[in-house]
């Protein structure tokens, strides 16, 4: 009579160590999904804000030369009067815009690599949780 009181008993004991056990895990899962989700919307709001950023260099790009082109025009008849020629004064400015040009092509690759870095970091970070969850 004693070990059918002992069975239930330990079987109720397992039923409830089970029941916390599935509940611990419910929260755990809860827990998880909301970091998961704040470190989502960090990331899309970083996205975001790279992106205006980039739409906002380009802005200025566009508008340096739009001023650039004009300072050309303004200068080609000042050079054109002080013996330069047109097509030498050219040259030299599309030198200086090739120039320009690769060290912004340059600081973009080194932005882009930051931003590469960091998209890593946070895949590693969610293959982490997620491994650790698991």
């Amino acid at each position: 009579d004693t070990i059918p009181r002992d069975i239930e008993r330990r079987g109720k004991e397992l039923g409830d160590l089970l029941s916390k056990l599935q509940d611990d895990i419910a929260l755990e899962r809860r827990d998880r999904l909301g970091r998961e989700g704040r470190l989502v919307k960090q990331v899309d709001d970083h996205r975001k804000f790279i992106e205006e950023l980039m739409a906002e260099e380009k802005d200025a790009r566009e508008k340096s030369c739009a001023e650039i082109k004009n300072e050309i025009a303004a200068i080609g008849s000042t050079k054109a009067r002080e013996g330069e020629t047109f097509e030498q004064m050219i040259q030299r400015e599309m030198q200086e815009l090739r120039l320009t040009m690769a060290r912004e092509v340059q600081e973009r690759r080194m932005e882009d690599d930051e931003i590469v870095a960091a998209l890593n970091r946070y895949t590693e970070h969610l293959q982490d949780t997620l491994a650790n969850s698991v």
